[in-house]
């Protein structure tokens, strides 16, 4: 197990080891303020790391190398909020971040700011939720950008995020590779089965692997054209069996019906479009096969728990930077 420790007060030493580290990004600070960064990274697999960190000052950074990699950010105290073009996300000690690093544009933290952070290759994870389902995934592989305390989500993810907090304090522990592959897999798994993503609905199913061929082959169509004109009978077609063979297999291995799961997928896209922000809520409920938007609200509510509206990314107050920041 690799693991590094850094402090520094110069800010120019600070961006050369946080680039090192993780990838290439530019740090400003308020003039009147003096960085002390306080960095702790250790490797976890190949694709896989986990570091504390605290600047101890006010920070913009701005990425100049977006890796293909998600970053879950849990802070110990303090406020950070990443900005991606289409809104932003705060992050705080009951808000968890899980940031999509290609997305983003920018990232800004409070002096006081200290934080926990996993982070792991987006291919890696892909590979893995692959051999879940022993096929390929056709379409973007995103995840919803945050985990709410009090939220089942957030309940979900505790005991690993303890985990986590409590290996950057025992920085010094000596943890042999099998048990560091033990913790990776554990890791992983909450990642995939407990934080939606855009393949939650097919990780979510009973007995993915036992499902018969057309069910498998509908699921990947649905999928891969959720916002297409899609009915039961057009997708008994594409798999070349009939509408009754079709029903069967879908209540049988997945105790849905076709169209049920048509409206799953869909409601599950629409999620990551809210959470994204980039489109009027009505906009994206047509985007995903819905009419009329007191259906879209009423389907939506039964599936998640929430309106759509309370799922839109919405740009929080947060303290503004310095106007002169030191470069």
């Amino acid at each position: 197990m690799s693991v590094s420790e850094y402090q520094s007060r110069s800010l120019e030493e600070s961006t050369e080891i946080l680039s090192r580290e993780w990838s290439r990004h530019s740090i400003s600070i308020p003039r009147n303020e003096q960085i002390d960064l306080q960095f702790c990274h250790r490797s976890i697999g190949s694709s896989m790391s986990l570091s504390y960190l605290s600047y101890g000052a006010s920070v913009a950074i701005t990425p100049c190398d977006r890796a293909d990699v998600l970053l879950v950010e849990m802070p110990l105290r303090g406020r950070a909020r990443v900005r991606y073009k289409s809104g932003e996300v705060e992050m705080n000690p009951g808000r968890i971040g899980i940031i999509d690093v290609k997305r983003v544009i920018g990232f800004e933290a409070e002096k006081d700011f200290e934080t926990v952070v996993l982070r792991v290759g987006t291919a890696h994870v892909r590979c893995r939720i692959e051999k879940l389902l022993d096929t390929a995934l056709h379409g973007d592989l995103t995840f919803a950008l945050e985990i709410v305390e009090g939220t089942q989500t957030w309940e979900s993810w505790a005991p690993m995020s303890g985990l986590l907090r409590g290996m950057t304090t025992a920085r010094r522990a000596n943890c042999p590779p099998q048990m560091l592959k033990h913790y990776e897999d554990a890791i992983m798994a909450s990642l995939i089965f407990g934080q939606p993503h855009s393949f939650s609905e097919r990780i979510r199913q009973p007995a993915s692997l036992l499902a018969p061929r057309h069910v498998r082959k509908v699921e990947e169509y649905v999928y891969a054209h959720a916002s297409e004109p899609l009915s039961t009978p057009l997708l008994a077609a594409y798999a070349n069996v009939s509408v009754r063979a079709l029903f069967d297999g879908f209540r049988t291995f997945r105790n849905v019906t076709p169209a049920e799961f048509v409206r799953n997928v869909r409601l599950d896209k629409a999620r990551v479009d809210l959470q994204d922000g980039s489109l009027p809520i009505l906009a994206i409920a047509k985007k995903w096969g819905f009419g009329h938007g007191g259906n879209f609200a009423a389907h939506y509510r039964r599936r998640f728990g929430e309106a759509p509206a309370d799922s839109r990314r919405l740009q929080r107050d947060f303290p503004s930077q310095s106007q002169n920041p030191q470069v």
